[in-house]
């Protein structure tokens, strides 16, 4: 079993949670064709003749490339004949050396497009539209039959790949020693994921001349973890090269950058930070994290934890210590002294990854150390102490349970004979509910309490007591009486409520609670066990309203059984006042 299985074992990549779902017969995986449009840089108007999913902007040599202040340009879209704002353009996350090249800025489905602002001797300026979504389908690979499942990665098939732009050459393969976070300077909040994927490996492959996408992972925002640079083997043509495992037929990613899914297998060279990609892992967050206006944003929470979990399963499978600092040796030999998880701006004269995602660098690599060796976390503990086990109550009681966990509880759950007294996740106040005997039988009755920890163990006690109120006292509604008042524009109704014991006397303190018609209303018994609802401001076009008793409470026992109404207006729960 390899290491990513293991960890998946153990719910720890849950962005590759796989979810059983049921069979399907073999599929082909069909995405639409990526259309492309290549032109000079020129002052004027682009019509790619398409609608714009992308547009990227890049150029030779820039003497200026270091200076990540400086000027780049901006592009700007045009709408149903209407021009937007100018976007500056801000560097890729990975641009080759010698190269620079912007992020793919959205365009919206835009029908032209028009750059300015390129920097004095930049070498031969282009720019490069996309469209992604409305190509002619076209078959990536197939789904087989089988157990099916809906996973949370997706292979090179099924997000669309087109193997035919790739250099066809095989890999170059070399042993893990760091792992570098990526943005890719994309649009945030993006609803097409997959096309920005599609996007981003044809710009990094026939524009910036890589071979094949620079990143080995990609995460969006909903914490989809996708198959970057292609680590498999030539066949006679790309139809007949070996290729990961779709994760939609059991794949766990687990063949993702690596020539197999061993332990030990080695890294497939990327080109996501200029110099230093020999062994070197990229992941690639979709989006921007600046404070920089258009490009400003924070990565998700979803897409840090499925960061989190490639990081730890490739930390994990190589030996690498996530805490810790490695010399790491290019191809060339040249040794820098990194952190194992770094931003690419620790490599390379870049914003990359962006402020945002690059201040939470120290909380990534402490979760994920976390992750490869979690804090021992035992079973909680929990005891019922009231009432005593085996003792006689009656009336009402209070039912008492004290839990702990050496990390955290999340709930304790109190019940009589299995029915739920108390679910309390807060136990501010204590593990502690009030229970009404005398809504049982007198005889023997169990009470169980229930603990649950953060880790979802479990504890749980439980005792037996022996109930004794004898014949228990009640009481019900006596009498319902209603009557109307006539105003000019309206009129009111109230109704009298009387509740009376078993032995026909008086409650006072009893709570009534009710509706006129659905409306809520509610009063409490005076001295003599009645009170008084009314219903005020009627419409004069409607002629009768009900009132109907819910509940009673107090401290006797409410039979609605027992209810009553000796004039017989009304039944003793509900009763019908008409307008005069």
């Amino acid at each position: 079993m390899n290491r990513l299985t293991r960890l998946l074992g153990g719910a720890v990549i849950a962005s590759m949670l796989l979810v059983l779902a049921p069979t399907w017969e073999a599929q082909a995986v069909r995405v639409p064709e990526t259309l492309s449009h290549r032109s000079p840089a020129t002052a004027g108007p682009v019509v790619p003749g398409f609608p714009i999913d992308h547009v990227g902007v890049l150029w030779d040599d820039p003497g200026h490339r270091s200076d990540e202040h400086a000027s780049h340009g901006a592009v700007r879209f045009r709408h149903d004949g209407v021009w937007g704002e100018w976007i500056p353009l801000i560097k890729d996350g990975a641009p080759g050396i010698g190269l620079w090249a912007s992020g793919l800025v959205a365009g919206d489905g835009a029908q032209a497009f028009q750059v300015r602002g390129i920097p004095a001797g930049a070498g031969s300026p282009r720019t490069v539209a996309f469209n992604t979504s409305d190509g002619p389908l076209r078959t990536t690979g197939v789904r087989v039959g089988g157990a099916a499942a809906i996973p949370k990665c997706q292979s090179r098939a099924e997000w669309g790949a087109d193997e035919s732009l790739r250099e066809r050459v095989n890999p170059d393969f070399a042993p893990a020693q760091v792992m570098t976070l990526h943005h890719t300077a994309t649009s945030n909040n993006d609803d097409d994921p997959a096309g920005t994927v599609r996007a981003i490996y044809a710009y990094h492959t026939v524009d910036n001349g890589w071979r094949d996408i620079g990143y080995h992972y990609l995460v969006s925002e909903d914490g989809t973890v996708f198959e970057g640079r292609w680590s498999g083997e030539l066949g006679e043509t790309p139809d007949d090269d070996t290729y990961s495992q779709a994760c939609a037929t059991g794949g766990t990613g687990a063949d993702f950058a690596h020539e197999s899914t061993d332990d030990a297998a080695d890294l497939a060279t990327g080109a996501h930070a200029g110099g230093y990609n020999t062994g070197n892992a990229g992941i690639a967050l979709l989006g921007s994290f600046t404070d920089a206006g258009r490009y400003s944003g924070e990565p998700t929470q979803a897409a840090v934890a499925a960061a989190e979990g490639v990081l730890a399963e490739f930390a994990g499978r190589h030996g690498i210590d996530p805490l810790g600092t490695v010399d790491y040796v290019n191809s060339v030999n040249t040794m820098l002294g990194v952190h194992a998880i770094s931003g690419h701006r620790d490599y390379n004269a870049t914003e990359c990854p962006g402020d945002n995602l690059y201040a939470l660098l120290p909380q990534i690599r402490s979760t994920v150390a976390t992750l490869l060796d979690p804090v021992s976390d035992s079973p909680p503990s929990i005891s019922i102490t009231s009432p005593a086990d085996a003792s006689t109550v009656d009336g009402v009681v209070t039912v008492s349970a004290e839990a702990s966990d050496d990390v955290a509880l999340s709930s304790v759950v109190l019940a009589v004979d299995g029915g739920e007294l108390l679910a309390d996740s807060d136990g501010s106040g204590g593990w502690s509910a009030l229970w009404d005997t005398r809504t049982v039988a007198d005889g023997a009755h169990s009470i169980s309490a229930v603990a649950t920890d953060s880790a979802d163990q479990t504890a749980q006690a439980g005792i037996s007591v022996v109930v004794a109120n004898g014949a228990p006292e009640t009481m019900h509604v006596a009498d319902l009486d209603g009557v109307a008042a006539s105003k000019r524009r309206f009129w009111k109704a109230e109704v009298t409520i009387e509740v009376q014991d078993s032995g026909s006397n008086p409650v006072p303190g009893a709570s009534v609670t009710g509706s006129w018609n659905g409306d809520g209303a509610q009063c409490t018994t005076g001295d003599d066990g009645t009170c008084t609802v009314s219903s005020a401001k009627i419409p004069l076009d409607t002629d009768i309203i009900m009132f109907t008793v819910s509940d009673v409470s107090g401290s006797l026992l409410y039979v609605a059984d027992d209810n009553a109404d000796p004039d017989a207006d009304s039944n003793g729960t509900s009763i019908t006042v008409s307008r005069i």
